[in-house]
């Protein structure tokens, strides 16, 4: 398996660690100036690549140290056996690390899902975030969508409790 030698490794790390860090507020004023000037501000593409840019620490954390808790023998035992570098992949790398991904997509997934300051700064008349969109009702006027929308979200939110809980029960 090709490693990253250490100096690349630490720059890297800072990189993509870098969000976490800075405070959101700078990030998005940062992003605005970016955005501006390559046009993005006000499309689906700038904020897609915003939120991206804003949740990928959290996937590179989980997916980081289920990766790095790896047993690899695992992995050489079953390309020792036959086994291709795909079939290695899908039947041994990705079930060991699913826990870090999918703990990573639900982090960056609620992240993103939370942050109403990029997405005023990026969002223009025609594209907005649910949070944008709720925000926006609570400062401008007093109407049932912020009503419907919290239900909507508790809902979601209660269902995904109860299939987690369903399918933590169910024996492997």
């Amino acid at each position: 398996m090709p490693r990253l030698p250490d100096r690349l490794r630490g720059i890297a790390e800072k990189l993509f660690l870098g969000p976490l860090v800075a405070p959101v507020i700078v990030l998005a004023v940062g992003l605005y100036a970016i955005a501006r000037s390559a046009g993005l501000v006000g499309s689906v593409s700038g904020l897609v690549l915003a939120h991206t840019m804003l949740a990928l620490p959290y996937v590179v954390l989980n997916v980081g140290v289920s990766v790095a808790a790896q047993d690899w023998r695992i992995a050489l035992a079953a390309s020792g056996l036959g086994a291709g570098p795909l079939r290695v992949l899908r039947t041994v790398t990705l079930p060991a690390i699913l826990p870090g991904i999918l703990s990573g997509g639900v982090f960056a997934f609620v992240t993103s899902f939370d942050e109403v300051v990029l997405a005023v700064f990026l969002a223009g008349p025609s594209v907005k975030t649910l949070p944008v969109r709720i925000w926006e009702e609570v400062r401008v006027e007093y109407t049932p969508v912020v009503a419907v929308a919290a239900t909507f979200m508790l809902a979601f939110g209660l269902a995904g409790s109860a299939l987690a809980r369903v399918a933590l029960r169910r024996p492997a």
